[in-house]
Order: structure tokens, then C-alpha cells, then sequence
């Protein structure tokens, strides 16, 4: 039986604690991330979709944290559709 999107976000969200974010970290959409995003009949809580359309794979936490000041749980939130699948770190860059 497949569990409804609500069990899954539920689910999700309470499957351990979230990974706290650093202010320079950048994510980008899985290929899944993309077709969630286009789709028109998304199954994501209008809160998680909102987040992920804005995600562009250029700015980092620091910078959402700062215009989405009034947005809670937004470490969580990145958490989540990471966990979900739709979103995953930019690897870091070490410039030696």
C-alpha cells in the first residue's frame, strides 16, 4: 500500500534531527527535484513546494536565511526535501 504524501512528509520530518546548515552551503534539484518542480499536480505541502521552486543551485542558505527571514524551519525545511530526494548539496570547492 503507498502511503499518502502528508505520511511521508510526516514521516520524514521526525526521522531524526535535522542537519543544521551552514550559511555558504548551496543546493541544487535532483533531476527528480525538476520534474517535482515543472509537475502541476505536485504532491509536496505547499510550504515544501514554495521552497523548492526557489532553490536555483546559486545562492547559499546564508541568503535565503536573510530574504526568508519570517520563513520557520528553514534548515528543516532544506532538510526535508533533502531527505525527500529533491534536493542534494553543491560539493564544496577547496581551492588550494
Amino acid at each position: 500500500m503507498k502511503e499518502s504524501p502528508a505520511h511521508t512528509v510526516r514521516r520524514l520530518a521526525y526521522g531524526g534531527a535535522p542537519a543544521l546548515l551552514r550559511d555558504d552551503e548551496i543546493f541544487i534539484k535532483t533531476h527528480f527535484g525538476r520534474i517535482e518542480a515543472q509537475s502541476r499536480h505536485s504532491t509536496l505541502p505547499r510550504r515544501l513546494r514554495a521552497m523548492l521552486m526557489v532553490i536555483d543551485g546559486r545562492r547559499p542558505v546564508g541568503l535565503f536565511r536573510q530574504a526568508l527571514d519570517r520563513f520557520r524551519n528553514l534548515d528543516e525545511t532544506f532538510d526535508m526535501l533533502e531527505k525527500m530526494g529533491y534536493v542534494e548539496r553543491l560539493p564544496q570547492r577547496w581551492d588550494l
